[in-house]
């Protein structure tokens, strides 16, 4: 079993935004072990549908290319584990 870290802070495109709604969630989680860190966040009634997705993109180590985003924030982990094992 490959260990995964997690971290979670203030994004910092959340603390500089200005616009409401907000474009991305307050929350960034970066998910890192020896073959990369990838960031996690939601983004809030994405589509105007007042459904929020989740959103992942490659930090270090060129791990996917540009960025998946999935339907439940349980998915987009379930994609970060099967990258990072």
């Amino acid at each position: 079993l490959v260990e995964i870290k997690v971290e979670k802070h203030r994004h910092p495109a959340w603390k500089d935004t200005i616009s409401f709604p907000p474009i991305i969630g307050e929350w960034q989680y970066i998910y890192s072990n020896s073959k990369g860190k990838i960031s996690l966040v939601t983004l809030p009634n994405y589509f105007h549908d007042g459904v929020d997705l989740w959103e992942i993109y490659s930090l270090e180590g060129d791990l996917f290319e540009d960025v998946e985003r999935f339907k439940t924030k349980e998915e987009a982990e379930n994609r970060i584990n099967d990258i990072l094992a």
